[in-house]
């Protein structure tokens, strides 16, 4: 075997090589975005459960002393003064205790007549990316309302 056919082998072997790690980091960024998104769902629906259906952690808890901030009283019953409360909390302390990790939220809560709580430390809008929405119909102030959550990257 000529030097130019070993070449020739080498140069082949590493073409191939190449395009078959192509194909695998393809692959694996599709199985990742995937992943993601799949977790992205979780985190939304985590994050509406614990805000329509638990108390929280504590139960009564304030400013000062919230781990996870619940706002049922009752599943999909929402407490006036812990809304109230939510709404005063930092946008990033609320998704610290929200457990939002490497995600960001939006929080909507509109009544029936479709005027919106005034809740703006929680409206912040997705810049770029997938967003997951979900929307639960709750109790509030006596009345039919509507919880929307918006989780994105």
């Amino acid at each position: 075997m000529s030097s130019v056919d070993a070449l020739i082998a080498i140069l082949l072997f590493l073409a191939v090589f190449a395009f078959m790690r192509g194909i695998w980091a393809n692959n694996l960024s599709a199985a990742n975005d995937k992943i993601t998104a799949i977790e992205q769902q979780f985190v939304a629906e985590q994050t509406m459960m614990v805000l329509t259906q638990t108390p929280g952690n504590p139960i009564d808890w304030t400013l000062s002393s919230v781990f996870i901030p619940g706002l049922a009283i009752n599943p999909f019953v929402l407490e006036q003064s812990k809304v109230s409360e939510f709404c005063s909390i930092t946008h990033s302390n609320a998704a610290e205790y929200l457990g939002l990790g490497k995600f960001d939220f939006n929080f909507k809560l509109s009544y029936g007549n479709g005027t919106v709580f005034p809740c703006t430390n929680h409206s912040i809008t997705a810049t770029n990316g997938s967003v997951v929405r979900i929307s639960k119909r709750v109790l509030y102030n006596g009345g039919d309302a509507n919880v929307e959550i918006f989780v994105f990257k």
